[in-house]
């Protein structure tokens, strides 16, 4: 049987926000399965209203490992939730974003000696006549 739930939360500035849950309980198989979430903010007389279909959220999480967000974009994420997350959560969030970081999957490292190498055998260098030519110079300028 499907029931509702209701959670009121104060935000700044007198705004409200309320969510209501709506889930079915299974008594036999002693379950519950949360179908859907409305949110309503309310700033003054202003209300904003939206339902967040649980079944599609999952699905799309489901369909996309590893998230639809690049973890070079988490500190713009991090600037838009760090409001309304817990310090203690932002923390780890901030811990979590330094070890990203230095990662070795997502280190640029190997791109960067990639590119070098890459760059040296376009313009092949001797390196010999370049050392010669800096000695040279150096010699004629403490003359």
């Amino acid at each position: 049987m499907k029931e509702y739930h209701l959670h009121k939360s104060p935000l700044p500035d007198g705004a409200e926000q309320i969510f209501i849950t709506s889930a079915i309980r299974d008594e036999e198989d002693k379950t519950i399965t949360v179908e859907e979430i409305f949110v309503i903010t309310c700033i003054g007389d202003k209300e904003v209203k939206a339902r967040i279909d649980i079944a599609n959220l999952i699905e799309k999480i489901v369909r996309t490992p590893g998230g639809n967000i690049p973890t070079d974009n988490y500190d713009k994420m991090y600037e838009l939730i760090d409001p309304v997350t817990p310090e203690k959560v932002q923390l780890q969030n901030q811990i979590d974003l330094y070890q990203h970081e230095f990662d070795p999957e997502t280190a640029v490292t190997d791109d960067l000696i990639f590119a070098a190498d890459m760059a040296a055998s376009c313009h092949a260098t001797d390196f010999d006549t370049i050392v010669e030519e800096l000695l040279n110079a150096n010699t004629s300028c403490n003359k």
